[in-house]
């Protein structure tokens, strides 16, 4: 084999591993092109390193010392950037090849990066560590960055073991040589350390608002909050209804702002670049199918959608959606299933849910008498009776029975809602069963059970109205709300609101209304389809970023699961499990900012943590993880958002501790033998 053919056969090795993923413009390029090997450079790239140099004095890491090899290969601008006082570290993920990334710099993009590391853990340095590389956004004046590359599926594509010893080791080299990075997670978005790109997105990178108008509510532990007013540490639901918390948050105004509209008269409106989770029309009958005899073997019909829907959907923009929300035969593409109820902690409820949703009903505006048809007065008697009233007065007006629960009065009157019916706070955020309970009080009264599922609250006080579509939602269903004219021979008595849905669950107590519900789930009844996508004038809107494990939270008083954060998911798990804890490891520096009092707190957490037998912090983490949970009250320090950050933080001032006493023993030990 000749030289040429050693040459081709390198190249054929070495070619970007996803050329769809690379930008356009470059694409023919490396088609034909020579890739840059992962060797030491040659004439030209020596005589482009000459040039660099007489530009201005470099700062290279030492490449012999690396675990998997790398190279100086400058881009352009290298050496005709600013001088910067680098003290911050971010790494970076990029969609596509290394050479692709490398090109793209190298482009009129007016964006560089430092560093390209390849997922053979070979690397490129780019940048002197004295000179600006702009892929830092509003960092760059005092950040240094490390890209990595992927095969074009950040979200499935984990970094490499190899990347990620060359990430902790680049870190730890560029500390070395420019000192003013310190040994620590960044706390905030100019602070000296080293984090992910996304940890401060709207000053580390320039990513496109995923954003929503600010008067979005919001489901959170505390009822429904403007999402103008939510804040840091807020706790929010998952679409499994789970509790997670609000680890960013920034406003921006999106390009291109659309109003959303539901089958189920959900409205809201979002930007452009807005993230959703949605399955198509085409996947969801799929999914359905069992007709065919190659589908036979799948089993019976599912009567859910898959708990983890949200890792089997597609994560689209807004745009997309808006772009294909009809396929070609005028159908709807696009669904996302309807969120798990709520998980919310029981309240200490002074009347019983169900009996206060019963009197809502059915109960006097002013006074405590109740009224029920005769068919159903002994079911609601007894609910009372088993509540502790006892029965006072009775009577009967044609076939409606009434009668006033002893004491009832007094619990109303002390709850605030005699003379004014509505559902307290309480009520509306109480448990699973408890919101369950004042749903089948409510529905039960003023309640009806319809053929095929089909239920239906009628009431004249939208409050009420309003209160039930909560409840119905967070309790998994879909409910819709409308509005029309309340009529009783032909006289107009004002506005009447009707909530509607098909039952999934049984929302009735009254056995003559339960038989009627079989409980059926279909895909209609389990999904929200979107139907309308209208442009609408931009405006300033917000976003979230959010802890829980899919990166997806509930939005409006129907709990519409949205999706919050760029792609790399996976990768910021490894960043957070595996490359920060080791940069951290070893002896570190001196929290700048901890006070004599933090460092009692400190002492008093690090004692906490120690279990008779183990030697080192990482043992004692090990045994006591749940223990750490307990306390995190303690963990808590200014400066922090999560218990995680918040132990990362003073986990390494543990360290900075044990090797202070260590010192300190040692000369002891030293004195003594003197």
């Amino acid at each position: 084999m000749d030289a040429r053919e050693r040459a081709a056969a390198w190249d054929r090795e070495h070619r970007p591993e996803c050329v769809a993923d690379v930008p356009l413009q470059i694409k023919e390029d490396l088609a034909e092109g020579h890739v840059e090997p992962d060797r030491p450079v040659g004439r030209r790239g020596l005589e482009a390193a000459a040039a660099a140099a007489a530009a201005a004095a470099r700062i290279l890491v030492d490449f012999d010392a690396s675990p998997h090899g790398g190279h100086w290969r400058p881009l352009p601008d290298s050496g005709h950037e600013p001088a910067i006082p680098m003290h911050t570290v971010i790494h970076h993920s990029i969609v596509g090849s290394a050479e692709g990334a490398f090109q793209y710099f190298a482009g009129a993009t007016a964006i560089e990066s430092t560093f390209i590391v390849k997922k053979s853990g070979y690397f490129w340095q780019c940048m002197s560590l004295g000179e600006q590389a702009d892929a830092n956004f509003r960092a760059n004046a005092f950040a240094g960055s490390i890209e990595t590359e992927d095969n074009g599926h950040p979200d499935t594509d984990p970094w490499t073991p190899a990347q990620l010893d060359t990430l902790v080791w680049l870190s730890l080299e560029m500390r070395r040589l420019r000192p003013l990075i310190a040994h620590r997670k960044c706390r905030t978005w100019d602070d000296p350390g080293i984090g992910y790109h996304t940890l401060f997105p709207r000053q580390w990178t320039n990513v496109p608002g995923k954003l929503l108008a600010l008067d979005t509510p919001v489901p959170t532990a505390d009822g429904l909050v403007a999402l103008r007013d939510i804040e840091v540490g807020s706790t929010v639901f998952d679409e499994h209804g789970q509790p997670c918390h609000v680890t960013a948050v920034y406003d921006d105004v999106p390009e291109r702002a659309y109003r959303l509209t539901f089958n189920d008269g959900t409205e809201l409106l979002a930007g452009g670049e807005h993230q959703w989770v949605t399955l198509t029309s085409g996947q969801v009958l799929g999914y359905l199918r069992r007709d065919r005899p190659r589908d036979r073997h799948r089993g019976p019909r599912p009567t859910a959608f898959p708990r983890d829907w949200a890792r089997w959907g597609a994560v689209k923009v807004t745009d997309e959606l808006a772009e294909t929300l009809r396929n070609r035969r005028g159908g709807y593409v696009h669904n996302i299933p309807l969120a798990a109820p709520l998980n919310t902690p029981p309240k200490d409820l002074p009347v019983d849910p169900y009996l206060l949703g019963a009197w809502l009903g059915d109960g006097g505006s002013r006074d405590a008498v109740m009224w029920a048809a005769e068919w159903d007065a002994g079911h609601f008697v007894a609910r009372f009776q088993a509540g502790g009233y006892r029965v006072g007065a009775c009577g009967r007006r044609g076939r409606v029975v009434h009668w006033r629960p002893l004491g009832l009065e007094r619990d109303l009157r002390l709850l605030g809602v005699l003379g004014d019916k509505h559902v307290p706070a309480d009520y509306l955020h109480g448990s699973e069963a408890q919101r369950l309970a004042l749903l089948q009080g409510l529905m039960d009264t003023d309640g009806y059970a319809g053929p095929g599922d089909f239920v239906e609250f009628s009431s004249t006080r939208e409050q009420l109205a309003d209160a039930v579509v909560w409840l119905a939602a967070s309790l998994g269903q879909r409910p819709r709300l409308s509005k029309g004219v309340a009529r009783r021979n032909g006289i107009d008595h004002g506005p009447k609101y009707r909530v509607t849905w098909r039952a999934t669950r049984q929302v009735f107590a009254l056995s003559r209304k339960a038989q009627r519900i079989s409980e059926t789930w279909t895909r209609e009844s389990g999904s929200r389809i979107l139907v309308r996508c209208d442009p609408v004038p931009v405006m300033p809107m917000r976003c979230l970023t959010v802890d829980s494990p899919n990166s997806v939270y509930l939005i409006t008083d129907r709990c519409l699961p949205t999706h919050n954060t760029c792609p790399g998911r996976i990768r910021i798990r490894q960043w957070g499990e595996q490359v920060l804890p080791r940069y951290l490891a070893g002896r570190i520096e001196e929290d700048d900012d901890m006070t004599a009092e933090q460092a009692r707190q400190l002492r008093a957490v690090y004692e906490a943590l120690i279990v008779p037998g183990t030697i080192s912090p990482e043992q004692t983490v090990n045994l006591l993880f749940e223990r750490v949970r307990a306390i995190e009250d303690a963990l808590t320090v200014p400066g922090t958002t999560t218990a995680e950050e918040a132990f990362n933080l003073l986990f390494a001032r543990v360290r900075h501790i044990e090797s202070l006493l260590e010192d300190l023993s040692a000369r002891l030990a030293a004195d003594g033998t003197g």
